[in-house]
């Protein structure tokens, strides 16, 4: 009887690494606002709109400008507005704000960003998001024909090589920033 419990507090396994498992977006905010502020090397945002970050964490903009400028490395990877998957999630959804709407807000936000941070989009990665800051990450997938607050959050930690952060949350992510493309070049 008392084996899960214990299990729970001294996991083993590959599964150590998930923190909380969400069955939708219902994770607390302050969730979102540690894995910003929280980071000091890396924060990657990894996913086809992040554009709703700035209302889970104030003065986004601010925020990833003073970790950019402290040297803490900021990428952003975003989806390409006109495409087939966009165009069924749309199709799909039926909501009125599009998502390529949705996506060029998110450009919108990251330009007063552009001399600090690095920003691509991808047609790749569709409905696979990831957010990572330093050795933390929330991954999410989306499930097709289903509103953004309808789909399951993992929330993990890296606590070991080759597990499941370092697949989800670094192999994924760096898979999708080397097949991305720049927003915007530096010279512009």
């Amino acid at each position: 009887m008392l084996w899960p419990q214990v299990r729970a507090a001294v996991k083993t396994g590959y599964d150590r690494e998930i923190l909380a498992v969400y069955p939708t977006y219902s994770m607390p905010a302050s969730v979102w606002q540690h894995l910003v502020t929280g980071a000091n090397r890396e924060i990657m945002l990894c996913g086809t709109n992040p554009g709703w970050m700035w209302y889970y964490v104030p003065d986004l903009t601010a925020v990833l400008r003073e970790k950019a400028q402290a040297g803490c490395r900021v990428r952003v990877v975003i989806g390409e507005p006109d495409t087939p998957m966009i165009r069924a999630d749309e199709e799909a959804t039926g909501t009125p704000l599009t998502l390529s709407s949705r996506i060029e807000h998110t450009r919108h936000l990251l330009e007063p960003l552009r001399a600090v941070i690095e920003v691509r989009q991808t047609v790749m990665g569709f409905g696979r998001s990831v957010f990572r800051g330093d050795d933390e990450a929330v991954a999410d997938w989306w499930i097709h024909g289903h509103l953004e607050t309808e789909f399951p959050l993992i929330r993990m930690q890296r606590r070991q090589t080759g597990g499941l952060f370092d697949q989800i949350a670094v192999r994924h992510t760096e898979a999708l920033w080397d097949a991305a493309t720049p927003v915007w070049s530096a010279e512009s």
